[in-house]
């Protein structure tokens, strides 16, 4: 990157400054008007340099700092811009402090296109990465200060964090990241070894629910094909009943011609019927007779006994006047007078002889009804059995129509049988399998939510098993980013700081840089004792020449383009100066090098570059060139 120009305004003591610069070594000095006992110092010479380093980073790299300490008296706020040239590109950036319009803000502008972000931080940001500059880069190997801890004295963990950043490759994030990626594929692996056997387990599920499915599809075709046979079972129930149906229709269609000749049947017999009922009635009287007879004959024999048992007894009186009774053994003087005895005896006899003359009238007379009862029947049944055929015809009719009503409960109960056969039918045909039809629609539901679950399950347990592969590919990139380019770049700066150690020392020093368990260690040799030693173990101009080294050789490496060296000559004796300051020289090219030094004389060792001289007075700082 080369400084083209750099335009200040009220920044710390600078009013006003516009100035080119370009791809060339500038010797820069001061001189303090306003104090007496001081010749460069506190003239800006050092805040002139650091207007640039603002510029880029709003830092001045100064620690304790405010960030409106920047703004001069002059006005309200301040503002620098810087032209700069980058792998062929012209970029701007005009940085402004408390402007009463911008505010605090930069304008950032590559070749004439704004790249002017939506955030300061964000314009910021892009400034780093159009520049491919970093404020560490800077920091470490693009502005020189004395009173700044150099590269060289950073402890081995620091230096490795540093360089690092400074050539964009953070290790410890690395590091964190392979850790993070190790730690990312072990639970990947647990991940996958649980979400694995669960899709096992809903995997077996599904071949259970399938055998369910087909068991339970199996049941409702049993179902339908039993639905089918009780339905044709109906129908050929039907089918008989229909049969018999028109054969009681055949019956019934000849109803009319029988009843027809049974009224004629029962006509003809109509006498007969009376004559029949007259039959029943005589013979109902001639048992009625036969039973009076019988009850006459029993009367009249009891009627007998008791006449035959008066008569002895009155025979008995009249025979033995006296004496015992033959019946009774009683002694007749005893009883009541013979004569009152007999007559009660004759009378008794009398009315006896009275009742069996009126029973035998009975008698006879119930004889005498008995044999017209038997004359009168005999005569009937002549009669009635000379119509015999007759009530053959009658009674044949008769049984037909007895028949025919039962052929038409027989019909009515037909047409209830093929009316309940319908309702039966269709109760069959509406008959459904409720619980096999809930079950299985249970069970495909939960079958395709299975399923849902096993492709998601598959797809994500594939999405791990893939980013498993991935974590392994990624864990080898980040080990062989971290080996290749970060061991490849300690290399080429630990024999570019050795080159530039062979130049400032003539190779009595030497260095060895190398990374181990996370940490950089860089170490130093003197040729005089071969021993490897670290920084601070060597003089303080010993220790200005590596650091000159260290910087320098990151400096070419990164490829930051300019280089701004203030005071230092720490450490230095009269012969080292100059040897710096010629080793400068010789690296001054492809890059806008600005050298800061106290001394005016000094520009002798810059004979063919440009002379830059800080002037403060009254307060204000500016800058001339020589």
């Amino acid at each position: 990157m080369i400084i083209n120009s750099l335009k200040i305004y009220n920044f710390f003591t600078f009013e006003k400054v516009d100035i080119s610069l370009g791809e060339d070594l500038f010797f820069i000095t001061g001189l303090n008007k306003d104090e007496n006992l001081s010749e460069s110092n506190g003239a800006g010479k050092s805040l002139f340099c650091q207007s640039i380093v603002w510029a880029l980073f709003d830092d001045i790299l100064r620690e304790g700092m405010l960030k409106d300490d920047v703004i001069g008296p002059k006005d309200e706020y301040c503002k620098v811009v810087l032209e700069v040239e980058n792998n062929g590109d012209h970029f701007v950036i005009d940085r402004v402090r408390n402007h009463p319009d911008r505010g605090n803000d930069v304008i950032f502008l590559k070749n004439g296109d704004s790249l002017t972000g939506h955030s300061t931080s964000q314009t910021n940001e892009k400034i780093e990465i159009e520049l491919g500059i970093n404020k560490k880069t800077v920091y470490h190997c693009g502005y020189f200060d004395a009173d700044k801890p150099t590269l060289s004295s950073l402890t081995p963990s620091k230096l490795l964090s540093t360089i690092s950043e400074m050539i964009g490759l953070d290790l410890d994030e690395i590091d964190k990241c392979i850790t993070n990626t190790k730690k990312l594929a072990k639970e990947l692996d647990s991940d996958i070894k649980n979400k694995s056997e669960k899709l096992s387990i809903y995997e077996s599920n599904i071949e259970k629910l399938e055998a369910d499915i087909e068991f339970l599809n199996k049941n409702y075709e049993e179902f339908e094909d039993r639905k089918k046979q009780d339905i044709a079972s109906i129908i050929s129930r039907r089918g008989q009943i229909e049969l018999e149906m028109e054969e009681i229709e055949e019956i019934l269609s000849k109803k009319s011609s029988i009843e027809e000749k049974y009224e004629i049947a029962k006509a003809n017999i109509a006498d007969l019927e009376t004559l029949n009922g007259k039959t029943k009635k005589l013979e109902k009287k001639l048992n009625t007779a036969l039973k009076k007879r019988d009850s006459l004959i029993e009367d009249m024999t009891n009627l007998k006994v008791t006449h035959s048992d008066l008569q002895k007894s009155y025979d008995n009186l009249t025979k033995n006047p006296s004496g015992h009774c033959v019946y009774c053994g009683n002694i007749l003087n005893e009883s009541l007078t013979i004569d009152n005895k007999r007559a009660e005896l004759s009378s008794n006899l009398e009315q006896v002889n009275v009742e069996k003359l009126l029973k035998q009238v009975d008698i006879d007379q119930v004889e005498s009804d008995i044999a017209s009862f038997e004359h009168e029947i005999a005569e009937c049944k002549k009669i009635i059995e000379d119509a015999q055929e007759e009530y053959r015809i009658y009674h044949k009719y008769e049984n037909k129509i007895e028949s025919l009503k039962q052929v038409e409960k027989m019909k009515n109960s037909h047409l209830k049988t093929l009316e309940n056969l319908d309702k039966e039918k269709k109760n069959i045909q509406n008959r459904e399998p409720s619980s096999i039809i809930e079950t299985l629609e249970e069970k495909t539901s939960l079958l395709e939510s299975t399923n849902e679950l096993v492709f998601k399950l598959t797809v994500e347990v594939d999405n791990m098993r893939e980013e498993r592969r991935l974590c392994d590919i990624l864990k080898k990139s980040l080990e062989t980013v971290k080996e290749s380019l970060f061991n490849g770049f300690v290399i080429d700066l630990e024999t570019e700081i050795s080159a530039m150690l062979d130049e400032l020392t003539e190779g009595d020093i030497t260095c060895d840089l190398s990374e181990k368990k996370g940490q950089l260690y860089l170490s130093f040799c003197l040729s005089t004792d071969n021993k490897m030693r670290h920084y601070k173990s060597f003089s303080r101009g010993e220790r200005s020449k590596i650091d000159t080294a260290v910087s320098n050789a990151l400096n070419n490496l990164l490829n930051v383009g300019f280089l701004i060296n203030d005071e230092p000559f720490s450490g230095l004796d009269s012969v080292g100066i100059p040897h710096l300051l010629n080793f400068y020289s010789r690296h001054a090219s492809n890059k806008t090098f600005l050298f800061v030094g106290h001394q005016i004389e000094m520009k002798d060792y810059f004979n063919n570059s440009k002379s830059l001289v800080v002037i403060k007075e009254n307060g204000v700082s500016r800058v001339e060139v020589n």
